[in-house]
């Protein structure tokens, strides 16, 4: 069973969005969604949860989702340089399935002392790399 490295990079920035649960983003939080405990504790969970997927060499997956306002993670997509592809990797499958049973969020809020919770879409790079001497 190989060992995979993960490293994830968190960038958390609202887009405009026409549909699901977070038909109305905002462009601007005053307090952006957390993953509870924030990033270390996001990738302690992502490392502690995910599948070993084997890979010859590094991979990296762009995971788009939205944080709606329960701090549910909904609206999951994948960030392609060939977005023509139809079918799933099995890198992609794994990224859904973390991102899918992910413990809820913190939502953003916007406002004054950050009082309204508001949808702000999250777009997550996760690398996977081979064990070390394969």
């Amino acid at each position: 069973m190989k060992l995979i490295s993960l490293i994830c990079i968190l960038f958390s920035f609202p887009l405009m969005r026409a549909q699901g649960p977070c038909a109305v983003m905002h462009k601007e939080t005053s307090c952006p969604a957390q993953f509870p405990g924030g990033k270390a504790a996001m990738r302690d969970w992502i490392s502690l949860s995910r599948k070993n997927v084997a890979v010859n060499h590094r991979e990296i997956v762009g995971v788009t989702f939205c944080i709606d306002t329960t701090g549910r993670p909904v609206n999951v997509g994948f960030v392609r340089v060939n977005p023509s592809r139809g079918t799933l990797t099995e890198i992609e499958k794994e990224a859904l399935r973390l991102i899918e049973n992910m413990p809820d969020w913190i939502p953003a809020r916007t406002g004054v002392n950050c009082s309204e919770k508001v949808c702000e879409e999250v777009i997550l790079a996760i690398d996977f790399y081979p064990e070390a001497g394969s």
